[in-house]
Parts: structure tokens; sequence; C-alpha cells
């Protein structure tokens, strides 16, 4: 079967789009295996904990499962347009309108439910501040994400400084708040180094104020002044990959149209 001059631009528009998704998706997969393989090094790099390197692990196997689906979906686009399969372009079209409801629906529901997901976000937070966080990071990789989260935001517990009173894994003596609290003499090393972090005020975790600590700041206020700030481009981007998956939807049913039509191949 012969495709008109418009039907073929279409083809090998889809071909290509879905040959930059197999791209991405092998991308993804290479790095996910090679941090996985290089686990020991990248750990040591990094200077995290056994905990904090299986939680490296589990966003390794992530990021190797999202490589995966994303190459099956390139590659199905490609051959489908490629060979000018029914089949294939069928099963294509089908896979991404079922990720553009899902994508939709979760904005629909995120919108809708903001209020009650921030409460549960919230008072998961401070549950575990109060339950895991033990001021060292050292035995809980909750405590070194909290940790590194406020030294990254100059922040200070979720909603109040306060939170850290209510840790039962911290051995805090007259300490107030913890170290990642404080104005550190040598913050841009934190992440690669924790272990040698200095308060530039000695008195900051007995008695912190607003001159040698961050407790005038939340994180959660900071968290979300920085993805108010950054918003404009994540919707940028999230409108730019909806449109590209709706095109890609529109021309796979516009060809398997005309392959049924014409009586194409179902290979």
């Amino acid at each position: 079967m012969e495709l008109n001059c418009g039907l073929k631009c279409l083809k090998y528009l889809l071909f290509a789009f879905n040959l930059i998704i197999c791209i991405v998706g092998i991308a993804a997969l290479v790095v996910g295996i090679v941090s996985m393989v290089e686990d020991s090094n990248l750990f040591s790099l990094l200077k995290l904990s056994l905990d904090q390197s299986t939680l490296v692990q589990s966003s390794s196997v992530i990021i190797i499962v999202t490589g995966v689906i994303l190459f099956l979906i390139g590659f199905i686009g490609c051959c489908g347009a490629y060979k000018e399969s029914e089949c294939m372009l069928g099963i294509y079209a089908a896979v991404v309108l079922i990720i553009i409801i899902i994508e939709i629906a979760g904005i629909a529901v995120a919108a809708a439910f903001q209020s009650e997901v921030t409460a549960e976000l919230k008072n998961g937070l401070k549950k575990h501040i109060a339950e895991d966080y033990d001021g060292t990071g050292a035995r809980d990789t909750f405590t070194f994400f909290v940790d590194a989260t406020q030294v990254q935001f100059d922040c200070c517990g979720v909603d109040s400084y306060m939170e850290f009173m209510n840790a039962t894994q911290w051995n805090r003596g007259n300490n107030t708040i913890p170290l990642s609290c404080c104005i550190l003499e040598n913050k841009d090393d934190y992440n690669e180094n924790p272990s040698q972090a200095k308060a530039k005020y000695s008195n900051c975790q007995t008695a912190p104020d607003a001159t040698n600590s961050n407790i005038g700041k939340t994180c959660y206020n900071s968290i979300k002044d920085f993805a108010m700030k950054n918003a404009r481009n994540i919707i940028i981007v999230g409108v730019v990959v909806l449109i590209v998956e709706v095109i890609c939807f529109i021309i796979a049913v516009c060809l398997c149209n005309r392959l049924r039509k014409d009586g194409g191949t179902n290979a």
C-alpha cells in the first residue's frame, strides 16, 4: 500500500518522535544500570551510609524501569510507523491514550485534593521526624535527606523548628535544633561531606535565633516558594510533553484508519 504525501510525512514524523523516545529510554536505562553496577564507588563518593545506599539503589531501579518502558513504547511506535503495521500502531495508540488519561486524571486529582494531600504530607513528615530523625543521618536515610533539604533550602522543620524537640531518636543533649538548621561555613560541600559540616556560630544549636540559624524559614514554605518560582518552566515542559503525546496519538490513529481502509499490513 502506498501512502499519500501527507500521510508519509505523518509516518516519518511519528517515527522521529518515537526514535527520540527510544534514545531517551536507552539513556535512562544506561544511567540506571551504571549507577547500580558502580554503586560502591558512587556511595563512597557521596559518603552515604548503608541505608542511604539502599535508597540510591531503589532510585536506580526506578530509572531502569522508566527507561525500559520508554524504550518499549518508542520501539513499538517506530516499528509500527516504519512497517505501516495496523496492529502495532493500534497498540501504540492505546498505550499513549492510557498515559494521557492517567496524566490528566493525576492533574485533576492533585488539584481537587491539594489541601488534603498537603495536610497528609506535612503530618507524615512530622511523624517521621518524631519517630525516625536521629540528628546524624548515620543510621537513618530519612535523617540524611531532611538535613540535606534543610541545608539546601536554608530552612528548619516542616512547619516549625520546634518539631525536632519531639524527635525521640535524637540524642540532642542541650541542643534545640540540629546542625543542618544552622548557618554553615561550608554549605556547598554538605552533600559530599555531611560529617564535616561546621556551624558559623558556635551557639547556634543551643541558642538559635534569626541571625545564627534558619529557624525563621520553614521547609514546606521554602520548597513551595522554589516550586512556584519554577512553575512556569514545569508547566511549559508538561504542556509540551502532553501536546507531543496527543500529536503521536492522532497520527497513529490516522495511519491506523488509512491502513484499515486500504487493507494494510497487520504484521
